[in-house]
């Protein structure tokens, strides 16, 4: 895939080689089976699976390769709502109750900009309530919000999911299936490779939220990771793909790299991550992020080889694969 900034090699898995040492696959047979995978299908969630009732109730956190404090959005009908509700920019909290403060009231809900900066509410007409509610988005005929309690306002939610050192305590659905795959195959190895960081962040190269930083030890990241091994993100596969073709297509497949939490245009909010499209490109479900995290796509595992490793033979094509030195 490229060189990283340790001198290490990353690898994209390429399926199992031939008789002939070739490893040229194609298709599904370039990704990870579900023997390998420990799973019931070969295309599988990038996280949570839940029933098709529970769209809206996708987290900012899911977009996580690791994870920990989840908040689901709230749904509200504009019709259960009355004209006199009032809505503050910012609020006083005594210890019990959130006051709201510079309120506007009989706001005409048509879109989230009506609310200028007055995102918090009670739904009610006193501004005072025990829970506080922030609104973020109003689709059609409802208000998408956040429940909010014990004086948290939003950047301490987004704190919780995103960015507190605490962030990364559970591990993805993709997550385990790597791990599971690494576990059974690749054990004996891992002394040829470099603890080189898997971004998490939709940013650069240069991963910058330390929580993001995924490795084994914390030298150079956030030391939440069991094995060296990751997925290639979004940047990766945008340096590969050139002239509308790329080495690193044949099927869809998942990176590391969130796309966002985004408007979806049947079930609401839903959370994102970017996909490779079948030709090595960006593949896009027309939601401008790749896809959503309980859509099914396969898994090509990455890892990287450590600086210094030597190679017997092959020139690193996919009929004359390097062999590597085990000595």
């Amino acid at each position: 895939v490229r060189t990283t900034d340790t001198g290490g090699v990353k690898l994209l898995y390429n399926g199992v080689p031939s008789s002939d040492s070739k490893c040229n696959n194609s298709g599904d047979a370039s990704a990870l089976t579900k023997e390998q995978m420990g799973t019931s299908s070969a295309d599988v969630l990038y996280n949570r699976e839940y029933d098709s009732q529970s769209y809206y109730h996708s987290s900012i956190a899911d977009v996580g390769y690791m994870f920990n404090k989840r908040y689901e959005p709230q749904v509200i009908r504009k019709m259960n709502i009355t004209n006199d509700v009032k809505y503050g920019n910012s609020f006083i909290w005594d210890g019990t109750n959130y006051t709201l403060v510079d309120t506007i009231d009989n706001v005409n809900l048509d879109t989230s900009d009506t609310l200028n900066n007055n995102h918090y509410t009670c739904f009610n007409n006193s501004g005072v309530c025990e829970k506080i509610n922030y609104i973020f988005l109003i689709k059609f005929e409802e208000l998408y919000s956040f429940t909010l309690s014990y004086g948290k306002n939003i950047q301490d939610i987004l704190n919780e999911m995103l960015y507190n050192e605490d962030v990364n305590q559970y591990s993805s659905n993709i997550k385990n299936y790597v791990d599971y795959w690494y576990s059974k195959n690749m054990i004996e190895y891992t002394d040829y490779l470099e603890d080189t960081v898997w971004c998490n962040d939709k940013n650069n190269l240069i991963c910058k939220n330390q929580n993001d930083r995924f490795t084994v030890n914390k030298e150079n990241g956030n030391g939440a990771l069991s094995y060296p091994v990751g997925l290639i993100t979004r940047q990766e596969q945008s340096l590969a793909y050139v002239s509308s073709q790329s080495p690193l297509g044949s099927i869809s497949y998942f990176t590391m790299s969130p796309g966002g939490f985004l408007d979806h245009t049947y079930y609401g909010l839903d959370a994102y991550v970017y996909n490779v499209s079948t030709d090595g490109g960006f593949y896009d479900n027309g939601s401008g992020a790749g896809i959503y995290i309980n859509a099914n796509s396969y898994v090509r595992p990455a890892v990287s080889l450590r600086t210094g490793i030597e190679y017997m033979s092959g020139d690193g094509s996919s009929d004359t694969p390097y062999v590597i030195d085990m000595d």
